[in-house]
This record gives structure tokens, sequence and C-alpha cells, in this order.
């Protein structure tokens, strides 16, 4: 009967200090001895059960009165409170696979968030994902969202390569994080946080270049990149534009503007709209009371004839430099030229330049991160609150990053395809299938049999079942028709993949675009260690974030034995690394043993407890991967890149105005305020509507 309870209050938030003094003390006191003295005698299971309905009943109408009152937002308890999110250095990790340097650390002081009673009812009620329902919420417009009113700034002393910070910023002793939750947070900076180095001088977003760009070979580069030399071969790389960032406003060059881009059309307005808000982000903005007088210039007014103008010697008004930058939208990531784009090779010293791509489509706001969290931690609570298929689970397509086509010849030498077969192979530590064949050049069926599709008749628990229904197999935000053509195996969505102890994550055509979802996940990661790195890949170390795994795959299956069978021996080791409390019933058992003090306090994580793989990642989701991180790591990319040009830019035929009302029909979760005041600046600069 006290676990019934106990599992009934665990998502409640504790009681806090000064709150009702003797008399709701001896109030609650009265309240818990009626309901004890109800839940004993004869006929106590019948109690139990109309107890319990009882309060699932409460719980659905408090739920649907929170949502009619908040116009469709969930609950969400603190809802912004993840905007006090900070971050501290802690050093560089060496990989132990060879990824050319290594990796960074940061601890961000985050805490998975408690799921409010009142909300559980509609989680479990609702058949959307977990991503509909935080995407679906109305994120609040605050003080984030506002321009910074300074220029993105990045510190010359970072390594150019894109390496390990330097010896003389890897002493400096990083400030510990603050916890949350404990003491006062620190105020957020006035009028949002500023695009600059991560602590300790970690760049922002990834990249790889030595010396200097030159003009020449920017001018070389062109726009077909598949076919030229200048690629290496690069199997995945399609097209390249060009753009031009000139007095805050951006430019695009015409003439392979508005060429046919084979259906990257809409990947190039979603980059469009990333860019945009970037500029936005980092424009002070405009006085109402018209322009502000000159600043006199040290030592008073420059010689100037009487009626002429006077210049100003005030600092220029802080925004992105102006710069001349090259988009790669293919998904391959060639070496020596000077590209910015979703992933690099670090292995390439001159590796070129990254960018968040279809982040800007699926990112959240930090009220929404925090009901994706607690929607999660609802649905797939980790063990011992909630059951898990001890198995590392995987699905994926047939895409590699050295094979542009997979035939007859080269279809077992596919890493994913080999994961394929480890599926078949080791059913007891893996459910992993392939399910599309999306660049197939077959003349036989000779690769269906050796690789078979297997069947998926109870995939997982009741939970990823459900979660299952819910998803259709589509990602977050898809139609309902995306991604069905050639299926050769059984889908499963996303959201169910918490479903399971582990999952693995590899590289498609180049690098793994699927783990900026899985870190928002509360499930450990195993993840191929791999040179082809995104924007924020660099911050990911083994051991910290996530777990490695060999490049080819070669010592995979040992590596999913041991840690699962880790797992299994001690349901512990999961709860560790999930990051989770120590569950409910074990935190109750000890309060009672304490003397009954508050259960909600008692379902709190313990003093000490160590933090998880799966806490770590989400943390490093809220903090770097949400709405204005995003927009403030591109703009980090284009500070960069015209730190390195050896070239002033200027006016030139043939580019056309990006206007700032083309923003952000992708970036549906985006707060309506934000679009609005981005859009009013292409107003208050005269721009013409898009046609």
């Amino acid at each position: 009967m006290r676990r019934v309870a106990a599992a009934s209050s665990g998502g409640a938030d504790p009681p806090r200090a000064g709150s009702g003094g003797p008399l709701a003390a001896a109030s609650g006191r009265a309240r818990g001895g009626a309901l004890a003295r109800l839940l004993r005698g004869p006929r106590r299971g019948a109690r139990v059960v109309a107890v319990v309905a009882c309060l699932a009943t409460l719980g659905a109408l408090g739920a649907a009165a929170a949502l009619a009152a908040a116009g469709g937002a969930a609950p969400a308890g603190d809802g912004d409170g993840l905007a006090h999110l900070a971050a501290a250095y802690r050093g560089p990790v060496a990989s132990a696979y060879g990824v050319e340097g290594g990796y960074w650390r940061l601890d961000v002081n985050f805490t998975s968030p408690r799921v409010p009673l009142l909300a559980r009812p509609r989680f479990a009620a609702s058949n959307a994902t977990c991503w509909e329902l935080a995407a679906a919420t109305r994120q609040p417009f605050t003080a984030l969202y506002q321009p910074t009113g300074a220029p993105p700034a990045v510190r010359g002393r970072v390594a150019a390569a894109g390496g390990p910070p330097p010896r003389g910023l890897r002493r400096r002793a990083a400030p510990a994080a603050p916890r949350a939750g404990r003491g006062r947070p620190p105020a957020p900076a006035r009028g949002g946080a500023r695009a600059q180095d991560l602590p300790g001088g970690v760049p922002r977003a990834l990249f790889r270049w030595r010396g200097r760009i030159s003009r020449r070979l920017f001018d070389s580069v062109p726009f077909l990149l598949r076919e030229s030399p200048a690629a290496g071969g690069c199997p995945h790389c399609t097209f390249v534009l060009r753009y031009k960032v000139l007095g805050g406003q951006l430019y695009a060059d015409r003439a392979r503007r508005r060429r046919a881009l084979d259906g990257q059309e809409a990947e190039v307005a979603m980059v469009e709209e990333l860019l945009l808000a970037a500029l936005h982000m980092h424009e002070v903005p405009r006085r109402a009371a018209g322009p502000a007088p000159p600043a006199p210039c040290p030592g008073g007014p420059p010689s100037a004839p009487r009626g002429a103008t006077i210049p100003s010697c005030a600092p220029r008004r802080p925004q992105v430099p102006d710069v001349d930058f090259l988009l790669h939208i293919g998904d391959g990531a060639p070496g020596g030229l000077p590209l910015v784009q979703a992933s690099v090779n670090r292995s390439e010293a001159l590796g070129g330049f990254t960018l968040p791509k279809y982040m800007w489509r699926d990112a959240l706001g930090l009220h929404q991160f925090a009901v994706l969290a607690q929607c999660l931690a609802a649905r797939h609570p980790p063990p011992p609150a909630g059951r898990r298929v001890g198995r590392a689970v995987w699905r994926g397509s047939a895409t590699d990053p050295a094979h542009a086509l997979v035939d007859e010849g080269n279809a077992l030498r596919v890493l994913r395809a080999r994961l394929h077969l480890f599926g078949v192979w080791y059913p007891s530590l893996f459910d992993a299938h392939l399910t599309a064949f999306p660049q197939q050049a077959f003349e036989t069926s000779c690769v269906e049999t050796l690789l078979p599709p297997g069947a998926c008749r109870r995939c997982g628990t009741g939970a990823a079942r459900a979660a299952s229904r819910r998803g259709r197999g589509r990602r977050p935000g898809a139609p309902p028709s995306a991604g069905r053509a050639r299926r050769a195996g059984p889908a499963l969505p996303l959201e169910a993949f918490n479903g399971y102890a582990l999952v693995l994550d590899a590289d498609g055509n180049s690098w793994s675009d699927r783990y900026r979802l899985l870190a928002h996940g509360n499930t450990p990661v195993l993840k191929q260690a791999s040179n082809l790195s995104g924007f924020f890949e660099h911050l990911l170390p083994p051991g910290v974030a996530a777990e490695h795994w060999a490049p080819d795959a070669s010592d995979l299956p040992a590596r999913a034995a041991a840690l699962l069978g880790e797992l299994a021996a001690s349901p512990r080791r999961l709860v560790a690394m999930a990051g989770a409390p120590g569950g409910f019933l074990g935190a109750a058992g000890a309060a009672r043993r304490r003397g009954g003090r508050a259960l909600a306090d008692a379902c709190a994580r313990p003093r000490g407890w160590p933090r998880g793989a799966a806490e770590r990642q989400q943390g490093l989701a809220a903090l770097l991967l949400n709405q204005v991180a995003l927009a403030h790591a591109a703009a980090w990319t284009l500070a960069r890149v015209a730190a390195l040009s050896d070239w002033r830019p200027a006016r030139e035929e043939g580019y056309d105005l990006v206007p700032f009302a083309r923003c952000c029909p992708s970036a549906a979760a985006l707060p309506r305020e934000f679009v609005a005041a981005v859009r009013a600046r292409g107003e208050a600069l005269g721009q013409a509507a898009p046609a």
C-alpha cells in the first residue's frame, strides 16, 4: 500500500521552506492520517483501486484546466528555468580510436526535470509523440530571443585547425557550474546570450582550417562539386552556393541560387532562415526617437568646412561582420575548400567550417525542451521505475560515406549493413534492422537475400509498441508520406528507442545527423567514433556524454555485450547511466526509516548521486541545440570565416537580397513574437516583401 502511495506522489514538487507553518503541517498530518485509515482495514484492495482512479481523474481534470488556462501550453513546472544553464570547461579528452583533435569536456548544470503529477495523464493519453507535444507547446518570448547588442566574438588564440585549446587556456581553472535549483540562478546576459567562445576557449562550432582563405581559392570552387577534381571524389557532395553579408543583410549569388538544385531547394531555404535569424540576433535595436547624435572624437571634432557632414568617432553598430562565404548543401565533407557545411572531416587540415542545418527545422526552445524531457520521463522512465528491453536498438537506411550507390559489389562493405547482420547474428544483443535502400543499384536479388529485413512482431515493451503506434515510423515533424519509398525492414519511431537499454548511432552519408535528436532522449547512446563531425560533436567525449565504438564496428559486439551484461547484473548501473533518481520505492523505504518524511522529498535525487551519460547529453542538447544557441552558432561560424578571409567584401553585380520576410516557416516551433521581430527588421530596413 505504501508502495502505491509512493509511486503516485513521486512526481510532485517538494514543499518549499517557509510555506505553511505549524498549522499547515498539522493539517497535512491530519490528511495523511485520514488517507492511511482509509487504506487500512477490510476490502483494502478495492479502496486502493478507487483512490488511484480518483487521483487519475483529478489529474486529468487538472491537466485539462491547466491546458485551457494556458492556451494549449503543456504544464512544465519550471518552464523557463533552463534559461539559466551554465557550462564549465573541464579539459580535453583524448580519443581511444584516433579521432583527430580529441574532444572537449563541458559540464552543464542540468538535472532531469520532475514530471508534474497533473501532466502525467496528458502525456499518457495523447497519441502524439513527445516531440510533437513539445513542438506544439507555446515557447515564451523571453530575453534570450532579444538581439544581443554585440557582435559574435571569437578568440584569436583558439587553434585554427579546431584542435584542443592552447595550453594557456587549458591551465585556466574553469569555475564550477552552479547546480540548478540551488541558490539564486545567475541572471541572463542583457539582451540575450552572446555568441562567443564557450568556456575555456572552446569553439562554439567546429572548424578545421589552417592559415588564411584567399580570394583565388574562393573563386575557384565550382557550382557542382561532385564532378569537380577539387572535391577529391567526394561521393555525397552536391552544390555550392555563394553568399555575402553586407551591413547586416544577406545576399545570394543570383546565378547559382536560381539554378535547379535537384530537390534541395527546401534545405537551402531552411539554412537561409537560420542565417537571417543569426543576423537578427546580432543587431542593435533601432532607437524609437531617431538616430543618436554623433559622438565627439577624442580631442574635439575633426576639422571640416561649415555645412559639411562631420564623421562620427562612435564605434560601428555591432553586427555580424561583412563576409563572403560558400555554402555547401550536400552531405559530403571534402577537404581543401573553405566551405560552410553541415559536417567536416576532422582528419583534414583544411576541412572547412560547420553550420547547423536540419537542426534548425527541429529545434525547440528551452521551455519546449522541458516539456519534451518530462514527456519522455513519464512515458519511458528508467529502471527500476520502468522496464527496458535489454538490447541495443538501431534503425537506418543503407547509406555510407564511401559509397554513393549500394550494389552487389559493395553491399557487405557498408557499415550499416554490418549493423543489420549483427541484429541477425546476435539477436540477444541487438535489435538492428535496415529500413530502406535509398541509394541502390541492384541488378539481382542477392542483396536482399544476404541482408534479410527480418520481422518485428513484438518490438520492445508495451511502452515501445505504444510509441511505435504513435509515431508510425515518422521523424518528428515529417509529413505522413515521408520516407516510405523502398522500405526494406520494420521501422521504429525515434521515441520508441527509449524503450531499450541502449541506442546505437552510426554515420550515414557523412556525419550522424540523428544524434541531434538522440541527445534529447533519456537513454544512453553507443556512438560510432568518427572523424566526420557536425558542428557540436567535438563536445561529446567518450565515457561522459556517450560511449564510443570502433569506426569499423570491430569491437561493437564485445562492447555491447559487456555493457548490457553489466546493466543486467546491476540495474542501478543503467539508472546511473540514464541519470535518473534512485527510484520511488527505494527512496520511499528510506523515508520510512527516517521517520516518515514527505514522500515528495524522498523521491528527490540523493546527494552525491552520480550523474548519468543520458542526463549529461540532455544538458548539452539543452545548452547547444536550442533555437537561440543554433542562431549564435551560425553567427559564430560567419565571424570565424570573416576573420580568416584575406579580402574585404564589397558590393558586386549579380547578388540578390534575401529579405528578412522569409523567416521562418521551417522552424515552426519558434515564438511568434520572434518571427514577427525578424520580419519587422526587414520592413525597418525598407526591404521589399518576397514575391
